[in-house]
């Protein structure tokens, strides 16, 4: 359907460990407008006396835990418009990653920096900034006294050192530690990772052979020394590519066949590493994933026809999920029902969907709620409390946890979470979809009918 490309632990791992990095941007060669704030940070990181190179690697940090390029960028603006110095911007960029990650249902990056500037010039706490502190446990009027008569280098230290004794940039190294890089292939294809070197392991997928993204993205990672593993045929075009091919029919159409193949390798890698020692127990416990998935598909069969038939027509349906679900509920938004069905959908992560999309609820157009079993879930239920507190009548809640998994230890759950959404929504959902449209699920006008 879309085609991807994920560096190091596969298109599996980007939807099965939501908290993955995102695509590291090379900024030089990004978009005109983003070349023109490039241009602003190059004025700013000059008037803190900061390298350009180094308020470059800032934002590529801060891109670990930001939205998009665009919040980045804007972030480290607002901390070299702070006054940080080479060694301050490394560690202010550390806590307050870390305040990210804890908080990810409230925080974000950009209006974090923007409340710390906030804070510094007016000596008083406000914005995000002062929020954190309060969410930290920490007494805004004892902070504010504290601050006052401060000079402005000693308050950035103070505000950065506040976060760090509370654990906030201790949580954002391991954060990064445990995350792989992930990039997609169309990204990946116009800047060129500058982390590639021969020492990389990639590992990518298609089902097809020719996902022209893909082999492109395959043929210059190869010349650049990367080794590939592919899943794919091995008469394709990324099978003649790829030092290592891995073929076998289940990875064309049948998504969970394709996850247990990736996850017993991607979790192989991490159990040689030292990073996943129960590998043994989670393999033990995919001997009975199909049985499994089998009852979860009969379990939600008559409600999969009764979703489809209230909403096929509906004028466009919006799709919530978060942590290891979201990847297979974007998935099902776009490459099924739009791209497959013609049926207008708006995904949104369920911590986005209070930034806009709450607003365009309204009768007749249903709320889809995708609640997974991560740590992520809460922003789920938050989606979830608040249709039922407007009294929304088309909200579809699909709790994950309310499907068993015999012989699944349930710390593995949120790894298997994709295989439950496709089960449910690939699967069944989207056959009842097909019935009621009467649209032939394999029809299109244009993806693959002529070279774009």
């Amino acid at each position: 359907m879309v085609g991807s490309f994920q560096v190091a632990l596969g298109n599996l791992i980007s939807r099965g460990i939501e908290k993955a990095v995102g695509a590291l941007l090379d900024i030089a060669d990004a978009t005109r407008e983003t070349r023109k704030e490039m241009a602003m940070l190059e004025v700013n990181a000059e008037s803190a006396g900061v390298g350009i190179e180094v308020a470059e690697q800032a934002m590529k940090e801060l891109n670990v835990v930001a939205d998009g390029t665009d919040s980045a960028l804007e972030a480290t603006s607002n901390l070299l418009a702070s006054g940080f110095n080479e060694n301050g911007l490394a560690d202010a960029v550390n806590v307050l990653g870390g305040a990210v990650i804890k908080f990810p249902d409230t925080m974000k990056i950009e209006s974090l920096a923007d409340g710390l500037q906030e804070t510094l010039a007016t000596k008083e706490a406000t914005g995000q900034y002062a929020e954190l502190l309060e969410r930290l446990g920490v007494d805004l009027d004892s902070y504010n006294d504290a601050i006052k008569d401060m000079t402005d280098a000693q308050a950035r230290d103070y505000s950065v050192l506040i976060l760090r004794n509370r654990g906030l940039e201790k949580q954002y190294l391991q954060y990064k530690a445990n995350n792989e890089e992930l990039v997609n292939a169309a990204d990946a294809n116009t800047v060129h990772p500058k982390k590639l070197t021969k020492d990389t392991l990639v590992i990518t997928a298609s089902a097809s052979g020719d996902t022209v993204e893909i082999v492109e993205a395959a043929t210059w990672m190869v010349e650049a020394g990367a080794n590939i593993v592919a899943f794919t045929k091995k008469e394709g075009k990324l099978g003649q590519i790829a030092q290592t091919v891995i073929e076998a029919n289940v990875t064309t159409g049948m998504c969970e066949y394709s996850y247990v193949l990736f996850d017993l390798l991607a979790f192989r890698i991490l159990y040689n590493k030292g990073d996943f020692p129960k590998y043994n127990e989670f393999a033990d416990g995919l001997k009975g994933i199909f049985k499994n998935l089998y009852d979860i598909r009969v379990q939600f069969d008559a409600r999969a026809e009764e979703i489809a038939k209230k909403y096929y027509n509906a004028p466009y349906s919006i799709f919530c999920g978060s942590g290891s679900a979201w990847g297979e509920t974007i998935l099902f938004a776009m490459c099924i029902l739009e791209e497959m069905q013609w049926v207008r959908t708006r995904p949104v992560t369920s911590a986005q969907f209070f930034h806009g999309t709450l607003e365009l609820v309204e009768k007749g157009v249903p709320v889809f709620v995708v609640k997974g079993e991560d740590e992520y879930r809460a922003q789920d239920t938050r989606v979830e409390g608040f249709l039922k507190k407007i009294g929304h009548e088309d909200s579809v809640v699909i709790d994950l946890a309310e499907f068993a998994l015999d012989g699944i230890d349930k710390e593995f759950r949120p790894i298997i979470s994709p295989m439950i959404v496709t089960a449910l929504l690939t699967d069944r959902l989207a056959s009842y979809y097909e019935t009621y449209t009467k649209h032939n699920l394999n029809y299109r006008r244009y993806y693959r009918q002529f070279e774009y």
